[in-house]
């Protein structure tokens, strides 16, 4: 009984990000196969992780494959009759972006290329479509406007190929992520109006319906104002899907685990139901980068990560940063809860706390500027003689 109890209690402890590693590359041993099936036979969340992480390795390679082309379009390159190619861009996870010039309605845009594989292309397509329909609805200052959706059809390599595209406002600036490499550390001041106005232009998205399932950022903009003030704005839904119910089906017939590793929502990495909360725990997760330089957790692996976030609680953003005050340290762990539940309900609820921290620093501002000024001007009159120091303390 002793050696069953004992071997129960070892089933239990979640195996190392090493042992997981090996398993999923079929190089473990029969002794650690077998202890890893019993432990998945007790653990739901190392079982989610460990297959949506094998789904992983089973697409990674083929999407890889397409997006290691050198570059999909070629500079003066004219897509659909319409968008002659100017300049590429950049290259991110799901594809590539370019500049280009719209020959129909005189303007420059940008062009964004879809990685697609073999393996469920119609569904991906209608996917994909859908919610290029669905992000068009969402018309905000902080959300970048999307415009258009297409095929690209031509031959390549002897080959009929379809390219799908969507076309974007191009902005201007820089993203989020070059702006605090360049700043470093970003003051609490600095950041706050930034993550305020990616609050509002989240909260336009999640009212069309949408989760963007992929916010961090690399799909934040950072772009200087006429005013002096900067611009923020929300970009890249690429990933979101939408929140309606009737969309389910066709979400978990589609067995690939998308979004980025670091910013992923714990119940994110184990394959939940898609929700507003995802993009509340990674704006958390952005905002302890802006205000560390470091990312919550860390790991060499989409594993790792996503087992540290399931069993560890994030630091404070103080053991980093203590220039950071309590109230945004609160709103910024709250953001960052394992348990959904404990987050923030909404977007809205979130823009509001984040709100209260800019307005109540403003009014003290105010004050104290007032009451340096009304000093001064005091002082002034006594040493004029056309103040009454009598009647100023009478008041």
């Amino acid at each position: 009984m002793e050696q069953l109890d004992a071997d129960t209690s070892a089933d239990m402890i979640c195996p190392s990000e090493d042992d997981v590693s090996v398993y999923i590359e079929g190089r473990a041993s029969a002794t650690t196969v077998e202890r890893i099936l019993r432990h998945l036979d007790r653990c739901s969340t190392c079982r989610q992780i460990l297959a949506h992480a094998m789904r992983q390795r089973e697409h990674g390679p083929k999407v890889a494959n397409r997006a290691g082309v050198l570059h999909t379009f070629f500079v003066g390159e004219t897509i659909n009759g319409r968008y002659r190619i100017s300049r590429f861009m950049a290259r991110g996870g799901m594809g590539e972006v370019y500049e280009a010039w719209d020959t129909l309605l005189q303007e420059r845009i940008a062009l964004k290329t879809i990685v697609c594989t073999s393996l469920d292309d119609a569904k991906l397509l209608a996917r994909i479509r859908s919610e290029v329909q669905l992000a068009r609805r969402v018309t905000h200052p902080n959300v970048c406007r999307i415009l258009e959706f297409g095929l690209h059809h031509r031959n390549h390599q002897d080959r009929a190929d379809a390219i799908p595209y969507f076309t974007m406002e191009l902005l201007g600036g820089e993203t989020l992520a070059r702006f605090r490499a360049r700043r470093g550390i970003v003051a609490e001041s600095e950041a706050l109006p930034i993550i305020v106005q990616v609050l509002e232009g989240l909260s336009a998205i999640h009212a069309a319906g949408i989760v963007h399932r992929d916010l961090k950022p690399e799909n934040v903009f950072v772009i200087p104002a006429e005013t002096g003030r900067l611009r923020a704005v929300v970009t890249d839904f690429g990933l979101a899907r939408s929140l309606d119910t009737l969309d389910s089906g066709l979400q978990s017939s589609i067995n690939t685990l998308v979004g980025t590793p670091a910013y992923m929502a714990p119940e994110q990495a184990v394959g939940s139901a898609a929700s507003v909360s995802w993009d509340i725990y990674a704006l958390g997760v952005m905002l302890f980068e802006v205000l560390t330089g470091q990312l919550p957790f860390e790991g060499p692996t989409a594993v790792a990560l996503a087992l540290a976030r399931v069993k560890r609680v994030a630091p404070a953003v103080t053991t980093l940063n203590p220039q950071v005050g309590h109230e945004l340290e609160t709103i910024v762990a709250r953001c960052l809860q394992r348990d959904p539940k404990h987050r923030y309900p909404d977007v809205e609820a979130l823009r509001i706390a984040v709100l209260s921290i800019v307005k109540s620093a403003r009014p003290t501002k105010a004050r104290h500027g007032t009451l340096f000024w009304w000093a001064l001007a005091t002082l002034g009159g006594l040493l004029a003689g056309f103040v009454d120091p009598i009647q100023i303390f009478a008041k």
